[in-house]
């Protein structure tokens, strides 16, 4: 429902014409909540509208021997498929790479899986909290001074499918390039599970290298780190000297300057528990935007933990134009978050609302592909389309 569909959408911010294809019904994620308007409709997933926009749409029931002719005739056109089914689905349904390659060489196909399309792994079913876990970042994150004694967590939302998207249309671009030297497609076989584990590549390279295992108890500052404050939580990284000194400037408590237990950073390592008592007392005692004003003013590497509306409504984002309006004909209009880069020459800010269910059958199929209007109903009414 989201990694497949990042990674379209990353594509067509970036210029490229996509088209998602979906069942008749529609596609699961139209019924993934939470809906504009609380009350749930298929053209209102909030999920949908993000990872469709800027995307055309066609509804293909590929269970049909007449919908697998259309889509064949899409593929002779296209220069990317790609997919999000289990491993041998296509090919169950005699659209596999070999066949695909053979209708246009020139394809490259990219197939995300939770663990890819080889191994002992391949065929396993998974849920986007299954492939977060299975790239080991839940054991080792970390959420507030209480973490080291709590259950593993997962990141919010579609967080794992976004990465492995986003990774998705890396490789996809790279297959693309490499096109343009061979002239032949390819299959590029994307696992979440690996894009996962890209989120501590280090960690897992040092513990291939038998180096000491990291958990939550060791992958945490010595001092410093999360702080709960009066409106919320900060983050210190005062690790120099010259940045403990001027953080002890802002606490008011010079007196501490001259203390052995925190003259280096060593020291300071070994009484981080004394250190943090320190800085606790005082970050209760103000605001988190009192506290990172504070830290700008004296060059003091603290940041605050921002909460969703303080993401949405900063200024910094407005300056960049990241959220942009987009009006869609059922869910009204709403602000989308564009791509993390800015393309000097554009494209990159897609304004083209996630397609209504089968909006561009008539574009695609009857006015490209030829198909005339009583056609493409019979079609429908088949369950083809």
């Amino acid at each position: 429902m989201a990694a497949g569909p990042y990674c379209g959408k990353l594509l067509a911010a970036m210029g490229a014409e996509v088209v998602k294809a979906e069942p008749p019904a529609g596609d699961p994620s139209r019924h993934e909540g939470p809906f504009v308007g609380e009350s749930p409709h298929p053209e209102k997933s909030c999920l949908f509208l993000y990872v469709n926009a800027g995307k055309l749409g066609i509804t293909l029931s590929l269970e049909n021997p007449k919908a697998r002719r259309i889509f064949e005739q899409l593929i002779e056109s296209a220069d990317v498929l790609l997919e999000d089914t289990s491993p041998g689905t296509l090919d169950a349904l005699g659209l596999g790479y070999e066949r695909l390659s053979q209708i246009n060489r020139r394809l490259v196909v990219t197939s995300i899986t939770p663990f890819g399309q080889t191994g002992p792994y391949r065929n396993y079913k998974a849920y986007s909290l299954n492939t977060y876990h299975s790239g080991g970042d839940g054991y080792l994150l970390q959420s507030g001074p209480e973490s080291l004694s709590r259950p593993p967590m997962t990141a919010g939302g579609h967080m794992g499918d976004f990465e492995a998207g986003g990774s998705a249309a890396v490789a996809t671009i790279a297959a693309l390039f490499a096109r343009q030297a061979t002239g032949e497609g390819q299959h590029v076989d994307v696992s979440k599970q690996e894009a996962l584990l890209a989120l501590n590549r280090d960690i897992a390279a040092r513990t291939a290298s038998g180096e000491n295992e990291e958990t939550r108890l060791t992958r945490t500052y010595p001092y410093g780190g999360m702080m709960p404050c009066k409106d919320g939580y900060v983050v210190l990284s005062v690790n120099e000297t010259h940045h403990w000194q001027t953080l002890l400037k802002i606490m008011g408590r010079l007196d501490l300057a001259e203390d052995a237990r925190f003259e280096t950073h060593e020291a300071r390592s070994r009484h981080g528990d004394e250190a943090n008592r320190y800085i606790a007392q005082w970050a209760e005692q103000h605001t988190k935007s009192e506290i990172y004003r504070s830290a700008l003013e004296f060059g003091c590497p603290i940041g605050f933990v921002a909460a969703a509306d303080e993401v949405v409504n900063s200024p910094q984002f407005a300056a960049r134009g990241l959220f942009q309006e987009i009006h869609h004909p059922s869910a009204g209009t709403g602000k989308y978050a564009a791509l993390p880069f800015v393309l000097a020459s554009g494209p990159g800010r897609a304004s083209q609302p996630a397609p209504l269910l089968g909006e561009h059958n008539q574009l695609l199929l009857g006015e490209r592909l030829g198909y005339p209007r009583n056609e493409l109903e019979l079609l429908r009414q088949d369950g083809a389309i």
